[in-house]
C-alpha cells in the first residue's frame, strides 16, 4: 500500500507542478477544447477528447509506469538481496529504456525489434508516456486504450503477488 500511495503522490506532484508551469506560460485557454484543435496534434489521428482529458490520460499512464517500475525494483531487490546489484540492474534497465526512447531509430533488425518490444511492453514505455500509442491508438482507434491499461494492471498484480509470495516464504523460515 505504501508503494501505491508513494507513486500516486509523486505523480500528483509532477502533474500539479507541470500544470502550474504550463498554465503560467501558456494559460488554460483551450484546455476544454478538443485535442484535435491543438497546433501540435492537427495532423495526427487523435481522439475526440479535451486537452485536459488527454493530459489526465498521460498521467494515468505515468502512474501505471511508476507502479510497474516500483514492482520491478521491489521484486528484484527481494530476489537478489543485494542493494548495489539491485540499484545497478534497475538503473541499467531504465538507462536502456531512455536510450531506446531517444536513439531507438538507430537499432535495426531483430535487435531493434526486441528492444522495441521490451520498451513498449516494459515499464519504460509507461514511464515515458509512450505506451498508449503502441497498438491501434496511433491510428486514432482510442477505443483500444483499455488494452495497455489492462496489460500493465495484470503485470503489476503479478509483480506484487510474486513479491508477497517471496516475503511470505521467507517469513515462514
Amino acid at each position: 500500500m505504501f508503494t501505491i500511495v508513494y507513486c500516486a503522490v509523486v505523480v500528483s506532484v509532477i502533474g500539479v507542478v507541470s500544470l502550474l508551469v504550463n498554465c503560467s506560460s501558456f494559460g488554460f485557454e483551450g484546455a476544454l477544447s478538443p485535442i484535435g484543435e491543438c497546433v501540435y496534434f492537427r495532423d495526427a489521428a487523435l481522439p475526440t477528447m479535451s486537452n485536459i482529458a488527454y493530459c489526465i490520460l498521460q498521467y494515468v499512464f505515468l502512474f501505471l509506469g511508476t507502479l510497474y517500475f516500483a514492482g520491478f525494483v521491489l521484486l528484484l531487490a527481494a530476489l537478489t538481496k543485494r542493494t548495489a546489484l539491485t540499484i545497478f540492474l534497475c538503473g541499467t534497465s531504465y538507462l536502456i529504456c531512455m536510450l531506446y526512447e531517444y536513439a531507438g531509430h538507430i537499432f535495426a533488425g531483430i535487435f531493434g525489434s526486441v528492444l522495441g518490444f521490451f520498451y513498449r511492453f516494459g515499464f519504460g514505455g509507461y514511464l515515458l508516456q509512450a505506451s498508449y500509442s503502441w497498438s491501434n491508438l496511433g491510428q486514432g482507434l482510442w477505443t483500444d486504450v483499455w488494452k495497455p491499461i489492462l496489460l500493465v494492471a495484470i503485470i503489476i498484480v503479478l509483480e506484487f503477488s510474486g513479491l508477497w509470495l517471496i516475503c511470505r516464504r521467507r517469513a515462514r523460515k
